[in-house]
């Protein structure tokens, strides 16, 4: 469940650890296109061979999986799929996925409720979940109020089995 998590930091430690110690040692850079931006990666192996291409792969393996659970930029992602879901049948998610909503929902609860991750129905009704059109009109009272009713933390449920 923490994999995701421990994947990132482990690459931001040894990134930057390995920057700060640089010496005459010589440095692999690795890079690529990820999420709508690049990314740059400096590795000053410390002792250790790497195989640069697997490396590279698995990097790009990894970011993928994370764009495939996370991006609301993709139709058929996890969360886009949840965002989506009207049932009220369990909806199952990845291990991943549930680290990130549990630590959406203790933002809410340390934030006071002022972080909310359910207002997704009011994010696409105001058009902030896809291109604006120029003709964009702010919704109606109601259209709010019908909003309002499918956002709220009391929506959700969560077993584990």
């Amino acid at each position: 469940m923490k994999f995701f998590v421990k994947t990132l930091f482990y690459l931001l430690f040894i990134t930057l650890s390995q920057v700060a110690c640089q010496s005459e040692q010589t440095s692999l850079q690795l890079s690529g296109k990820t999420m709508g931006t690049h990314y740059n990666i400096t590795l000053v192996p410390a002792g250790k061979a790497f195989d640069k291409q697997q490396l590279q792969l698995d990097i790009e393996q990894r970011l993928h999986t994370i764009n495939q659970q996370m991006s609301t930029y993709l139709e058929n992602s996890e969360i886009s799929r949840f965002n989506r879901y009207q049932s009220n049948d369990w909806f199952p998610i990845s291990a991943e996925f549930f680290y990130v909503i549990s630590q959406a929902v203790r933002a809410h609860r340390i934030s006071h409720a002022a972080f909310d991750p359910t207002l997704y129905p009011l994010i696409n009704l105001w058009g902030f979940a896809q291109a604006i059109p120029l003709s964009f009109k702010p919704p109606s009272d109601y259209a709010i109020a019908q909003a309002l009713q499918h956002s709220g933390l009391h929506h959700l449920r969560s077993a584990t089995t």
